[in-house]
């Protein structure tokens, strides 16, 4: 009776497994052709349905010869074991059709789409996409095209406008200066504040000068309109004690180009007064003493340092005393003194004898006047031996003289005189009527030209 329901329950015999090898599951076939993107669809995790799946007919069986408490029965195998029916075979693979929930394509299916010409959506979208890019960049491209094609013109007038623009700032701060050569400024031997510049012009324009001394600057701007050689005398008012400095702007090819010079200048000046005192320059004398003080006082609102002396003259071939001095005081007052007590010489002919008294005063300076600016002033109503007494010396000898010692002399005679005293002044001395000399000392006129 057990053995019965154990052969109708099971269906076979529990050692029939050895009659046959169980199959094997059928392996995912494979293809040279499979995408990378397929397998790794297959590989993605999927979820596992909790279903529960309805027992065989034999489970079934057994478990009611179980439920009847026959011990002849064994219980049934788990479906999962090895010693199942191989009748039963492998458990069919996951299946969409089949409605189970593992998800996921079925490789063959999708391996297949693909041999018919199917294609992944995907891959569609991807195609879409740029076939639109290329659409908006050569759409793009067209509308970059048109705006170049509207930016050169303006790309051509803005460039033209600025070269013109720096054409003419060129023009104006180089192109209109002249081209210069061969520039020399020197400081004139007898007057600090007076410069002679000399340069040739080759190419027309604008040469500038700037002159500065202390706080004190000038500028001149002069234009030549041919080539020329240019040879001047500038005079300025300038610092005593303070250098002049100047500056010469010119061009040199495409560029401006200038030109610095420095002169030293001293505080201290040395004014000798050589004056006539003969009978007919009263006149002259007493302008002396009217204005030295006022004289004196105008150099020092001058910034200048004055040192006076004062050497009086007649004629020196009467064989009489001729000439007197006084040494060099900064007081005026002594000066005043030294005026109204001044000797009265004879006058003899008509010529008188500045040259020795020029003479004489070139020495003093040699010794007492180094470094500092001289200055003479000849004061007479008569023309001058043309040599001196001794005969040594004549009027070239003495101008020569006056230059090396670095003096400048200002000359006050009458007009119809002016002519013999104009070699003596030279380059850098005046030569004014005898009535001004109240005047120029009145305004003390030194640092003037």
């Amino acid at each position: 009776m057990a053995e019965n329901v154990s052969n109708s329950g099971s269906g076979h015999s529990p050692s029939a497994g050895s009659a046959g090898t169980p199959q094997d599951p059928p392996a995912i076939p494979s293809s040279p052709g499979l995408r990378p993107r397929l397998i790794s669809r297959l590989l993605r995790p999927q979820s596992v349905s909790t279903e529960s799946v309805s027992p065989s007919a034999p489970e079934s069986a057994s478990a009611s010869a179980s439920a009847s408490g026959d011990p002849a029965v064994p219980p049934p195998l788990p479906a999962s074991s090895p010693a199942s029916s191989p009748a039963s075979g492998p458990p069919p693979l996951p299946s969409q059709t089949e409605g189970n929930s593992l998800a996921g394509p079925d490789p063959m299916a999708l391996e297949t789409q693909e041999a018919e010409g199917g294609e992944d959506p995907g891959a569609s979208d991807y195609i879409e996409y740029l076939q639109a890019l290329k659409v908006r960049l050569s759409q793009d491209s067209a509308r970059l095209g048109r705006r170049f094609l509207v930016l050169i013109p303006i790309f051509l007038m803005g460039t033209f406008l600025l070269l013109f623009v720096l054409g003419l700032l060129h023009h104006y701060l180089v192109g209109r200066y002249a081209v210069i050569e061969a520039v020399s400024v020197t400081q004139n031997a007898g007057n600090q504040g007076q410069l002679e510049i000399a340069f040739r012009v080759i190419s027309p324009g604008l040469v500038h000068l700037r002159r500065t001394s202390g706080a004190q600057t000038t500028d001149l701007l002069y234009e030549y309109v041919k080539p020329c050689d240019e040879k001047q005398q500038w005079n300025w008012n300038y610092v005593p004690g303070s250098s002049i400095d100047l500056t010469l702007w010119s061009r040199s090819g495409f560029r401006r180009t200038y030109e610095k010079f420095s002169f030293p200048t001293s505080k201290v000046v040395d004014i000798v007064i050589l004056m006539d005192t003969t009978e007919s320059m009263d006149a002259s004398i007493n302008a002396l003493k009217e204005k030295c003080l006022d004289f004196a006082v105008l150099l020092e609102r001058q910034a200048v340092k004055p040192r006076f002396s004062l050497i009086g003259f007649g004629d020196a071939t009467l064989g009489r005393p001729w000439i007197s001095e006084t040494e060099f005081t900064e007081d005026s007052l002594d000066l005043l003194q030294a005026v109204t007590s001044i000797p009265r010489f004879e006058g003899g002919d008509l010529p008188e004898s500045s040259l020795d008294a020029l003479r004489l005063a070139i020495e003093k300076v040699k010794e007492d006047s180094k470094g500092h600016a001289i200055r003479f002033y000849l004061v007479t109503d008569q023309k001058f031996h043309p040599v001196t007494a001794d005969g040594k010396e004549s009027t070239d000898s003495i101008a020569k003289a006056l230059m090396e010692n670095r003096i400048m002399l200002e000359v006050f005679c009458h007009q119809r005189f002016q002519s013999d005293f104009t070699p003596l002044v030279g380059d850098c001395g005046h030569v004014r009527e005898i009535e001004n000399f109240g005047e120029v000392l009145s305004q003390g006129r030194f640092l003037e030209d």
